[in-house]
C-alpha cells in the first residue's frame, strides 16, 4: 500500500461529496439551531447547556474571567451566557467542543492528531490576544475559534490512515498530501458545518483586500515561527506590529494557553 491508493482515493471523494465528514458535536448543533431561532432566548439556550456539566462549568469560568466579570461572582449559568453575549458563546460552545474531534483510536494517527490540536491551540492563542492587544474589531473568542479550527481540513485525510497506519511516519508524503487537498476538504467541511464567511475564508486561506480573520491566523503562525517578516505581514491593510508589541502579544499568548490547556481537558 502507498500514497497513490490514498491519493486516487481522495481524488475521487472530493470530487463525488463521498469523503467521510467530521460532525460537529451535538451540543454545538443544538446551541447554533437556537441562536439562529429568532424566538429563543437565553433561557433556551441555558436549558441545552445546562445538561453539559463540563460546559457549564467552562462557560461560567470564563464569564468570571478578569476580564469579563463584575465585582460580584457569578453563579447563575443564564447570566454568565448574558455576560458572555449570543455570539461569544456560539463561538466558545464550538471552540470547547470541537477536540474531541482530533482523536483516533491507532496511537500513531492520535499522537499527529494531538500535536495538530495543540499548534492549532497556539496559533489561536497569538491570534486572540493580537485581537486583544490592537483593539482589532474581530472578538477575541471568534478569533481563538478560528485558530482551533483552521486546520480542520487536515483531519479526514489523516483519519483515512486509520485503515493504512503504516503510512502515518511517512512525513514528507502525507505533508505534500495535506497540503493539495486540505484546502478542498477544508471547503467542504465549512460547508457541511455551515460556518460563516470569516471563519471558512480561514480554513481555505482565502485571500481578502481588506484585513481579515484569516490574516490574524497568517499573522500568529509567523509571530509562533519566531520569523523576522511578521511584524510587517498586514502593514498594506493597516495592521503593523512593532518588537514590542509582539513581545507582549507573546506573553499574553504564554499566559492563555495556561488557561486554554485547562479549559480543554
Amino acid at each position: 500500500m502507498n500514497f497513490n491508493y490514498i491519493e486516487d482515493q481522495l481524488t475521487h471523494a472530493t470530487k463525488t461529496n463521498s469523503l467521510q465528514l467530521p460532525k460537529l458535536p451535538t451540543v454545538v448543533l443544538k446551541i447554533n439551531e437556537l441562536i439562529n431561532d429568532d424566538e429563543s432566548t437565553l433561557q433556551s439556550i441555558a436549558n441545552v447547556i445546562q445538561f453539559e456539566p463540563g460546559l457549564s462549568a467552562r462557560l461560567l469560568n470564563i464569564a468570571n474571567s478578569p476580564g469579563l466579570r463584575s465585582s460580584m461572582e457569578i453563579s447563575s449559568l443564564q447570566i454568565a451566557l448574558s455576560r458572555l453575549g449570543i455570539v461569544m458563546v456560539r463561538d466558545l460552545v464550538m471552540a470547547l467542543n470541537i477536540k474531541d474531534l482530533f482523536k483516533s483510536t491507532d496511537v500513531s494517527i492520535n499522537d499527529r492528531l494531538s500535536k495538530i490540536l495543540k499548534h492549532s491551540q497556539e496559533v489561536a492563542c497569538i491570534g486572540s490576544c493580537i485581537a486583544k492587544h490592537k483593539r482589532l474589531s474581530f472578538l477575541p473568542e471568534t478569533v481563538l475559534l478560528a485558530g482551533i479550527i483552521h486546520e480542520i481540513g487536515q483531519l479526514p485525510i489523516i483519519k483515512l490512515l486509520e485503515f493504512h497506519p503504516e503510512l502515518i511516519d511517512d512525513v514528507n508524503q502525507l505533508d505534500q498530501l495535506i497540503e493539495r487537498f486540505k484546502p478542498i476538504v477544508g471547503e467542504a467541511i465549512s460547508k457541511y458545518w455551515n460556518l460563516n464567511r470569516q471563519l471558512k475564508d480561514v480554513i481555505t486561506e482565502k485571500n481578502n483586500d481588506k484585513l481579515e480573520c484569516v490574516d490574524i491566523i497568517k499573522l500568529s503562525h509567523l509571530i509562533l515561527e519566531e520569523s523576522n517578516t511578521a511584524g510587517m505581514l498586514l502593514e498594506a491593510k493597516g495592521l503593523i506590529l512593532t518588537d514590542e508589541d509582539i513581545n507582549i502579544i507573546k506573553g499574553m499568548a504564554a499566559e492563555q494557553m495556561k488557561a486554554v490547556s485547562k479549559l480543554f481537558k
